[in-house]
């Protein structure tokens, strides 16, 4: 869900709560990552390398000594976001028409370029042909035409040779596009999220299951103290009630290079004279996974003009009087009670469902991978690699020591 451009919202106005963290910085803390957010991240990153992701993440937190918890989504709320699934639906299907034409486009230009690719070695053997026969006739009266017929052939060949270099960037772009297309379709399946989670369970991680949205099960636990962070890359975590968020740590090179983002919402909410209600409220104009029909959103409101309103008529319903869109909306004020108690339910209540807390276990953990490894998003030359560089013997001794 999250609230569009909030991010960038803060770094323009409220720069001053983004803290640069290092990734020793967590060190001895205790984290809470939204399993489901990282998942479809990674999965959208490189669907092929999801496993051995989510394997280095939990071990390089557990090598500075961090309390690592998952925390999985529930089925609730399922109705209420039944448009937005709908949307996604669609959005999808339609992700996957454009990958179809794409692909045959694309390959209509690898065999285009086959095929200047044969002219331009047939122009190069006759044009070698011909300066061969001409090398060797010494009549001066056919220099002038030697010349000429050389002049010609090398100007067809420059001409074919940059068409090859165009059709070779066609072909790149082609390429761009078709793996940007190829990350919006691709969907972890229910068999990808077990096995994922079951690996997490063998290394010893706290599995949290959640009733409902799992980023507001996080916030909820951040914001009574039992988390120190929530792991998140969703800005609605500020409308659920996190204090501190951090984001960027999916990225090994993020985390290898120091480069982690610290978002003290507490902070915000007390410098913006925005409260926990006020910026539910703004979430909704905005749109949220509840509201995200043309139906039930406001037009033309994204996150500047909507914390405007809000600023200035003090409350979404008073917003939608003042300005006569109750008529216009009344698809939204019917449903805007229930979306805010959902909202405020989850700020002010614990709606977790139970854990699940392994110890590591080597022994298990073996057994996973020799007998799920098949059924992994790996391919068969990346296994190697994902045993000898995740489950080396260091690493392994992180874990289980």
């Amino acid at each position: 869900m999250g609230i569009k451009n909030l991010f960038q919202y803060i770094r323009q106005n409220h720069s001053d709560i983004i803290q640069k963290i290092t990734f020793n910085d967590l060190r001895d803390k205790k984290l809470i990552i939204d399993f489901k957010g990282y998942l479809y991240k990674l999965y959208g990153d490189s669907s092929k390398n999801a496993y051995i992701q989510f394997g280095w993440l939990y071990v390089d937190l557990i090598s500075i000594n961090c309390e690592v918890s998952f925390i999985v989504d529930g089925v609730n709320n399922y109705e209420l976001k039944k448009e937005t699934h709908q949307k996604r639906k669609k959005s999808l299907e339609k992700s996957k028409k454009k990958l179809e034409d794409l692909s045959i486009k694309y390959k209509e230009c690898i065999e285009e370029y086959k095929l200047i690719q044969i002219i331009s070695e047939f122009d190069n053997k006759l044009n070698n042909n011909n300066n061969n026969n001409n090398n060797n006739d010494d009549n001066n009266e056919n220099f002038g035409y030697v010349e000429l017929n050389n002049y010609n052939n090398f100007n067809k060949i420059n001409y074919e040779t940059d068409s090859q270099k165009q059709k070779k960037e066609e072909i790149k772009n082609f390429e761009e596009i078709i793996n940007k297309c190829k990350k919006c379709i691709l969907e972890p399946t229910n068999i990808d999220i077990e096995l994922i989670l079951a690996m997490l369970k063998h290394m010893g991680a706290k599995i949290i299951y959640e009733s409902g949205e799992g980023e507001a099960g996080a916030s909820y636990l951040n914001r009574i103290g039992k988390f120190d962070y929530v792991i998140s890359e969703d800005s609605d975590c500020l409308i659920w009630g996190c204090d501190k968020l951090i984001t960027g740590i999916s990225s090994k090179s993020n985390r290898d290079n120091k480069e982690l983002v610290l978002y003290h919402f507490n902070t915000l909410r007390e410098k913006s004279n925005l409260g926990y209600l006020n910026w539910i409220d703004i979430a909704i104009l905005t749109g949220t996974d509840f509201n995200n029909s043309k139906e039930k959103k406001v037009k033309g409101y994204g996150i500047n003009k909507s914390i405007q309103a809000i600023k200035t008529y003090k409350n979404l319903e008073n917003f939608l009087i003042k300005k006569h869109l109750d008529i216009q909306y009344p698809a939204l004020i019917k449903i805007l009670p229930i979306i805010k108690n959902l909202f405020i339910k989850y700020v002010s209540s614990n709606t977790l469902e139970f854990y699940e807390e392994f110890g590591p276990d080597p022994l298990a953990l073996q057994d996973f991978i020799c007998s799920n490894l098949e059924n992994c998003l790996l391919p068969d030359d990346q296994k190697s690699i994902w045993f000898n560089s995740l489950f080396s013997p260091q690493q392994l001794n992180k874990i289980f020591n």
